[in-house]
């Protein structure tokens, strides 16, 4: 019969074999697939088309404004090819968003992503519509639009871009100064980081591997 002392031996044993498994083997793995999605190459001609249909609509403007913020044009033209997918960007309203600025409008003190309570009560239930729906090339929220100082539609005007840019410089420009694409990639979708358990929180699974490897299409086809 196993002593005190050796059954704790055993479940430190354990216990410290599954944390090598969860932070050393698993996050190399990962990162293994994610290198090998990359080198893929495209599914088919459409997906291709797609991605040059966005070089051509958009990488004047995104260029101009990349040389601006002094950061790569490449994660921009991915991020409009995920949310996009090279064709016209109409608005989409979220459901779940809708509820919860309702929910905030009722309150006396409150605030939702730091628009007080009583801003959200001076708007219309259109303009409450407005603020749940993502809008644009990059599909921002409407709510943005107020920390921005713009009207909503401007995120889908002629200077989409700009505007678009501007929230993301300014919402996570941190992580793509220093090219760390994947978290900002999975911050544009769920407001956060890329989890160190290697396990992605946006709704596609596939989201953040396929901005990785439009980024990289576009990285290496500059002059196609």
């Amino acid at each position: 019969m196993l002593s005190g002392r050796k059954i704790k031996k055993k479940l430190l044993n354990i216990l410290s074999t599954k944390k090598i498994i969860l932070f050393i083997v698993l996050p190399a793995v990962l990162l293994t697939g994610l290198r090998f999605f990359i080198k893929q190459p495209l599914s088919d001609s459409f997906e291709k088309a797609s991605l040059n249909h966005v070089r051509q609509k958009y990488s004047g403007k995104v260029n101009s404004e990349s040389s601006k913020y002094g950061v790569d044009p490449y994660f921009f033209l991915a991020l409009i090819m995920l949310e996009t997918s090279g064709r016209d960007h109409l608005p989409r309203f979220e459901e779940h968003i809708h509820s919860r600025l309702l929910k905030y409008r009722k309150l006396k003190n409150g605030s939702f992503r730091k628009i007080p309570s009583g801003q959200l009560k001076k708007l219309s239930e259109r303009d409450i519509r407005y603020f749940a729906s993502s809008w644009g090339p990059f599909q921002i929220m409407g709510y943005n639009a107020y920390h921005l100082g713009i009207p909503v539609q401007e995120l889908s005007g002629s200077n989409a871009i700009t505007h678009g840019m501007k929230w993301i410089m300014k919402e996570y420009g941190y992580l793509i100064k220093r090219k760390r694409y994947k978290d900002a990639l999975h911050y544009h979708n769920t407001g956060r980081k890329f989890p160190v358990d290697g396990k992605s929180l946006t709704h596609d699974p596939s989201y953040v591997f396929r901005g990785m490897k439009y980024i990289e299409y576009y990285r290496s086809n500059k002059k196609e």
